[in-house]
């Protein structure tokens, strides 16, 4: 099965930074040797990924000379024709309709590689750490490869964040150890260029009362049902396979 793991992307890092992030990169995934890597250069946007298999399946470049990447397990197709029209056209990218579920992120690079556009799962399952560095700005879904990439040390811990994530267990928002480093938030669609970073909430999971009268057993017998359908079905195509357990 071809996929993208996950990505870095940088651009205008001074060269000990980028030397720093291919570093920290490195050293990151050295246990994972089966991964395959490729680098891409998209304007002045360098585009690192890794995956399994023909990462080239993964990435579509488009007319213009933009380049789309679908990053993690989408459910469903990947319909890079369908895309393509959807993001070519500028009335459609605002309506835009993320079209998987599953951990999935969709990066779109501009051909001059200055803008960043990216819609995430509304789990938001692929956490991506981005800052700005000097001039630049680098996104990684490698925490230590953005701590590494900016230069962060204990002296930038941000302590409101340290705080949350000793009481809570977890940050709060889009905080993260690090003072001027940020994570995407989950559903929605974020936007960098040289000179904004926009976030759109998108939306997508609303609250409604269509079940309110569902008794607990039955969401319990539905959520069975879903989670034993969901592992048969992985079965019938993988032999073997992980599941991630939360504490």
């Amino acid at each position: 099965m071809n996929s993208l793991v996950g990505f870095t992307l940088s651009i205008g890092l001074p060269e000990q930074n980028l030397q720093a992030v291919d570093t920290a990169r490195v050293r990151a995934l050295s246990h994972f040797a089966h991964l395959e890597h490729k680098t891409l250069l998209i304007g002045e946007t360098r585009l690192v990924l890794w995956g399994h298999n023909n990462l080239s399946e993964c990435f579509h470049f488009l007319p213009d000379g933009s380049l789309i990447a679908v990053v993690g397990s989408p459910l469903g197709e990947i319909h890079w024709p369908t895309l393509q029209n959807s993001l070519l056209q500028p009335a459609v990218v605002e309506q835009f309709e993320f079209p998987w579920d599953g951990r999935v992120i969709l990066l779109w690079i501009s051909a001059d590689g200055k803008c960043w556009t990216m819609w995430n799962d509304w789990l938001g399952s692929l956490p991506v750490y981005h800052a700005k560095v000097e001039s630049g700005r680098l996104a990684s879904t490698l925490e230590p490869v953005t701590v590494a990439g900016a230069g962060y040390t204990s002296d930038d811990f941000f302590l409101p964040g340290l705080v949350s994530l000793l009481i809570n267990g977890h940050f709060i928002s889009d905080w993260t150890l690090y003072k001027n480093m940020k994570t995407v938030p989950p559903d929605s669609m974020t936007v960098w260029s040289d000179t904004d970073f926009q976030v759109k909430p998108l939306k997508t999971v609303q609250p409604s009362q269509d079940r309110w009268e569902t008794s607990w057993d039955d969401l319990v017998d539905e959520m069975y049902e879903l989670s034993r359908d969901a592992i048969a079905e992985t079965l019938k195509t993988r032999s073997s396979w992980i599941l991630p357990l939360s504490s």
